[in-house]
């Protein structure tokens, strides 16, 4: 490594301090550590894309034509799932690899009580500064969720993930619900309230 900085300990410190790192208008990538591949769905298909320099750069061009500020990638490894589509509602982005405009703002900072689901609460931070996030759903990545270290040991994981969700379901109640897995493990969906309101009014305009 050429140069390694000391950051803050705690994922949602760490992010805060990243942020706020960076020059004012930087275009920044965070990827985590454990990332092997990034993907792009080609039919029903996942390829891995060989020119990721190229892939940075169109993403930062697409937010700044949208006067959107992040963008991020289809969260689980499955076709099934994605889709050739690039949206810019409020969409869950993902904290393992994304992109970012540096605004020294404070209201995009995620609290520590999101801690473990700290990459929800700054989708919807952006989401209700900008008006959108824009998201690859045909793209996605290789990686180990849930590899040893981290957020530590699965009790831990566990506690954290529940906390977390709790919080951001209370304070966050138009954007967020909470489930659970079948192993018990508390999770969260995001809906977005603002796009469905102006689907329903475009809806109720033809109808008259």
């Amino acid at each position: 490594y050429k140069e390694l900085i000391v950051g803050r300990l705690g994922i949602a410190n760490q992010r805060v301090f990243i942020k706020n790192y960076f020059k004012e208008g930087e275009h920044i990538v965070s990827i985590d550590d454990d990332v092997e591949e990034v993907l792009k769905m080609v039919g029903d298909k996942l390829v891995k894309i060989k020119n990721i320099d190229e892939f940075f750069k169109d993403a930062f061009r697409r937010i700044v034509r949208e006067k959107l500020y992040i963008w991020g990638i289809y969260p689980v490894r499955n076709p099934f799932f994605m889709q050739n589509t690039v949206t810019t509602t409020l969409k869950f982005i993902i904290g393992a690899l994304y992109g970012f405009i540096v605004r020294h703002d404070k209201s995009l900072e995620p609290s520590p009580k999101a801690e473990a689901k700290e990459d929800y609460e700054q989708s919807i931070l952006y989401y209700e500064r900008d008006g959108g996030v824009l998201r690859f759903n045909n793209v996605t990545i290789k990686t180990k969720f849930l590899a040893k270290g981290g957020l530590g040991q699965e009790k831990e994981r566990f506690e954290l993930n529940r906390k977390a969700a709790e919080y951001l379901e209370r304070k966050y109640p138009q954007y967020v619900s909470v489930f659970h897995r079948k192993n018990g493990m508390t999770e969260v969906r995001l809906r977005d309230s603002r796009h469905k309101s102006k689907n329903k009014t475009r809806k109720r305009k033809r109808q008259k």
